[in-house]
């Protein structure tokens, strides 16, 4: 029996109730990670059911659970899931057949923002702030024992006029770490965070293992593209099979672009063996969708993706001080809020026209696009790397009137709708068990 771990965001009023257990039973059901409270995104809680795919089931943290105090991202490397706070990293894993606590680092006041897998022996993790967007930090955990293997300082920018790097991958291929980011620039005078250079794509590509005080040995542009990836996203830049990296771009303000930019959102590649973006392929996301732009992807296997596309949605407005109604683009109404999830805050404003996300899955090498029938409109941010399990992936479904888990078969690209959530999502899900 398999056991999936997915990390799990509540919302509302349920009341935190976890276990006095130290451990899970993994023979008790599917392992998973869940965080009580929307608002505050705390605590988290491990927890364990039989199932997520029934129909009449619904999952919730009562009565069960291992708890996390703190707001905590979650990946998994192998069989290990690693809990990053911002105070402590710790990493859960099988143990004579229970599932528990296997190590915890200490570290000290790190704002995460994305994490990497080498070659499913360690977790690579980088660090990024607002205020200091110049200067980063690589960290190392083996994803065996769960424990610290240090960390080591870097520089992604020479040039800084234009603001500092917020890192949406890292891929280790070969001997070289390739970093991917967003270029921010945060004003102290009105406390904004821009994206001032939005119109050109940028990887940094680091000599691997990362020395300290590393500097790119280069960094790969791309004039006709925005910045690579999303902010909160840790697959700006994904490996196939055969060792080729693809880049998404999104550019709009629901990837964190303020001001959006104006390249249209795309898929670019950067062959095997080489550091430059392929100048025959760039595949035009708004022109294969009608509009619509990645806000995530994730690969699957065979040269295909997993995505998340923002249609693109125009709405009526009533203007105070025009009688007659005007057609604009949702984001023309949601600039305010662009930093944050606003798929469910700008739901006060547009209703469920905010819910404005679907689930595709995109072959890379023929430039296709299926949406995966069964899957309705929905909402989510803060996606994890993507695990298939028994040729199915699963993904926790935000709608306007529901959060529940949907099946997905990859090859025929369609979706059941299994259990229920009491609250807000699931990031992801995984199988922790070693056998």
């Amino acid at each position: 029996m398999y056991k999936l771990f997915t990390t799990l965001a509540l919302a509302g009023a349920l009341s935190a109730c976890g276990s006095d257990s130290d451990s899970l039973d993994p023979d008790s059901g599917l392992s998973f990670a869940l965080t009580v409270d929307r608002a505050e995104m705390t605590p988290n809680y491990l927890i364990t059911q039989d199932d997520v795919m029934g129909s009449t089931a619904s999952i919730t943290t009562q009565g069960q659970g291992l708890e996390i105090s703190d707001f905590s991202y979650f990946y998994t490397v192998a069989n290990t899931t690693f809990s990053m706070t911002s105070s402590s990293v710790s990493a859960y894993g099988e143990v004579d057949g229970k599932i528990q606590e296997i190590n915890q680092a200490i570290v000290g006041g790190i704002q995460w923002a994305t994490f990497g897998n080498v070659d499913d022996e360690k977790m690579i993790a980088i660090d990024s702030s607002w205020y200091g967007l110049l200067n980063h930090s690589l960290y190392t955990f083996n994803a065996e024992t769960g424990e610290s293997e240090g960390s080591v300082s870097l520089s992604i920018l020479e040039d800084t006029t234009l603001g500092g790097a917020w890192p949406t991958a890292l891929v280790v291929r070969g001997d070289q770490l390739y970093i991917p980011y967003v270029k921010l620039l945060y004003d102290a005078e009105t406390e904004a965070v821009l994206t001032p250079d939005a119109d050109v794509g940028y990887v940094a590509v680091f000599d691997y293992p990362v020395t300290e005080g590393a500097t790119p040995v280069q960094t790969i542009s791309l004039n006709s593209i925005s910045n690579v990836g999303t902010h909160g996203a840790t697959t700006g830049l994904i490996q196939t099979d055969s060792g080729d990296l693809y880049g998404y771009t999104n550019g709009e303000t629901s990837g964190g672009f303020s001001p959006a930019s104006e390249h249209p959102s795309s898929i670019v590649r950067i062959n095997d063996g080489e550091m430059v973006f392929d100048e025959d392929y760039e595949f035009n996301i708004e022109e294969a969708t009608g509009g619509g732009k990645i806000f995530w992807f994730s690969y699957l296997t065979d040269n295909k993706a997993i995505a998340r596309i923002v249609d693109r949605r125009d709405i009526l407005i009533d203007h105070d001080q025009n009688p007659e109604t005007a057609e604009v683009q949702i984001d023309d109404v949601l600039d305010a809020v662009q930093w944050e999830d606003y798929y469910t805050f700008g739901a006060d404003l547009v209703g469920e026209l905010s819910y404005r996300q679907k689930l595709v899955i995109i072959d890379l090498e023929t430039k296709s696009i299926t949406d995966i029938d069964g899957v309705p409109a929905h909402a989510a941010r803060l996606v994890p790397d993507t695990e298939i399990i028994d040729g199915k992936f699963y993904a926790s479904i935000v709608t306007n009137d529901e959060s529940a888990v949907y099946q997905v078969d990859i090859e025929t690209a369609t979706a059941v709708k299994g259990s229920t959530i009491e609250g807000y999502t699931i990031r992801g899900f995984q199988n922790l068990l070693t056998d």
